[in-house]
């Protein structure tokens, strides 16, 4: 078996623009940015969450930073200990700061211990993601108050499970959960505009479609390009990658129509009236075609909120061979303007790319049946992104455009 690592460390630095709209107009395109300040009472040190996704930060000692301007959703958790409330939303509708405070009391608690089949899974618990099973399978937490929780446990190439569970105080509760393969996952690419008018009510359909089948059945990256308006804060803020994934499926044209969007590397026809059911019915399709191999995003413990690393993982479950690429691209989930930066009046954008993790054009994969690779990441957030980064790696056969196979670190 080869296991082969690649291991380049993504550096970015601050690009800051200041434009005009083809009209005249000025805009900032920057999303607005504020702080959270997260306290508890008695000086006590808990972990936050954010959004339900563990930050790495801890009250009393670090603070919410950079957090785009709209409504987040914080916990604090510290073991034995009960928060008041269990959650508070935030809303940040301005780039300055709010304070936020939780009461943790003291009461009795128990131990979750899960085991998944296979390792490398996220579990949450009432929606807030605790962290990963270790390569073996096993994650424990402690202290959790007794009482009764949703358990979800989730993983690239796998369908998630869910179930009821009670924590007793003084006890330890045991979970074993053997995922099963979901096969084949779909990967959306959406090319847009700011000022691409007819774009808004495709992008509305591809959130819909991504919402109804989850995020381990399908992931999406959206690319902005330089037309209708050469100010698309997004595309300026990743030109070279957006341009590289426009030159790759322009192919010879002239030109791209906007919106392009594209499933698994083939194009999905633009009928507007039809464009849901298509994009439905090419789904399901895509969804029941076996997969040649298994890709698998295992992120490294999140010490730093502005830092991602891991390992990317490939095993094929066929030979994977010929003209076949991985490219890892970095996404931000949701970005939001208060003010629509282009013509079309959208201010919300999800799945933005941002740039490419290594090589844009892809770093060659062959594999034999059984044969395992994993390449090493490392990404350091630049100031103008979100809080909400994460990686999408997905395997195309560049002789015929068709994507094999996709995987993402949606979880932390």
């Amino acid at each position: 078996m080869k296991y082969l690592i690649y291991s380049v460390i993504f550096f970015t630095t601050a690009l800051l623009v200041a434009c005009e709209t083809d009209d005249g107009r000025s805009f900032n395109n920057e999303t607005q940015k504020g702080t959270i300040i997260v306290s508890v009472n008695n000086a006590l040190q808990a972990d936050i969450f954010l959004d339900y996704k563990k930050t790495g930060l801890k009250t009393t000692t670090d603070i919410l930073n950079g957090i785009p301007v709209g409504r987040h959703v914080v916990h604090v958790m510290l073991a034995g200990h009960k928060s008041a409330p269990d959650s508070m939303v935030v809303d940040l509708d301005s780039a300055g700061t709010e304070t936020i405070e939780f009461t943790l009391t003291p009461v009795p608690s128990g131990n979750l211990c899960v085991t998944t089949n296979p390792g490398w899974a996220m579990v949450s618990l009432n929606q807030v993601q605790l962290g990963y099973s270790d390569p073996g399978g096993l994650f424990t937490y402690n202290g959790l108050p007794a009482g009764t929780y949703n358990l979800r446990i989730q993983k690239n190439g796998f369908n998630e499970t869910s179930r009821s569970i009670t924590i007793s105080g003084g006890a330890q509760t045991n979970i074993s959960e053997t995922l099963s393969p979901s096969g084949r996952i779909a990967l959306i690419e959406h090319f847009s505009n700011t000022s691409c008018n007819p774009c808004p009510p495709y992008d509305a359909v591809i959130e819909k479609v991504m919402l109804d089948y989850g995020v381990s059945k399908v992931m999406s990256i959206g690319y902005h390009t330089s037309y209708p308006s050469k100010y698309d804060p997004m595309y300026l803020e990743a030109d070279t990658a957006n341009l590289n994934r426009y030159d790759y499926y322009k192919a010879g044209s002239a030109y791209l129509v906007l919106p392009t969007i594209y499933l698994n590397g083939s194009e999905v026809p633009r009928e507007l009236v039809t464009f849901e059911d298509s994009l439905r019915s090419r789904m399901a399709l895509a969804l029941q075609t076996s997969a040649s191999v298994m890709l698998d995003i295992r992120p490294a413990p999140r010490l730093l909120i502005d830092s991602l690393a891991g390992t990317v993982a490939l095993r094929g479950i066929s030979a994977v061979s010929g003209n076949v690429k991985l490219r890892m691209a970095i996404i931000e989930r949701s970005v939001d303007f208060s003010q629509p930066p282009g013509t079309n009046g959208l201010k919300h954008f999800f799945d933005v790319l941002r740039g490419f993790y290594g090589d844009p054009d892809g770093i060659p994969i062959n594999l034999a049946a059984g044969e395992e690779q994993s390449l090493a990441y490392a990404i350091s957030k630049k100031p103008s992104w979100g809080s909400d980064i994460c990686l999408v790696a997905f395997l195309q056969n560049d002789d015929t455009g068709v994507v094999l196979q996709s995987a993402w670190s949606v979880y932390p």
